[in-house]
């Protein structure tokens, strides 16, 4: 990770905005996690020992404790991220399943047009400090 631009607090975890500018070590965290290019150049994400593109049109969903790590694919200019942590214990509210659990059925997600409008108005919200977005976390859930 290289810098932090901004973080939202909610109900389902928190959302956080990364200029990605260097790899990271590999990891793995509690939480399940959405990664979303913004953007920047692209980029890939290593989960389980496999690489999978962040980009355009491509985000990455890493279930929890799976081990990953970013790498940039150029180092000219950073990457911008959304990344959405999903907190357990709001997923196994939302499910309504007492066995429920974050795991993903992939990794690799196709961002369609609507899913990519949604990320881009919740990067520039998140962004603005003069604008209070009172429908970031309706827009998240």
């Amino acid at each position: 990770m290289s810098d932090s631009l901004a973080v939202f607090h909610g109900h389902f975890g928190r959302v956080c905005l990364y200029n990605m500018d260097r790899g990271m070590v590999p990891h793995g965290h509690r939480e399940g996690h959405l990664i979303f290019h913004v953007q920047g150049p692209p980029g890939q994400v290593m989960v389980n020992g496999q690489r999978w593109p962040l980009a355009a049109g491509q985000a990455v969903a890493v279930s929890p404790w799976q081990a990953h790590f970013y790498q940039p694919v150029h180092t000219s200019q950073p990457t911008l991220a959304l990344v959405l942590y999903i907190r357990p214990g709001w997923f196994l509210e939302a499910s309504r399943r007492a066995s429920a659990s974050i795991c993903f059925g992939r990794v690799g997600i196709e961002v369609t047009e609507y899913l990519e409008r949604l990320v881009f108005g919740t990067a520039q919200a998140m962004l603005d400090e003069d604008r209070e977005d009172v429908m970031l976390e309706d827009r998240l859930c």
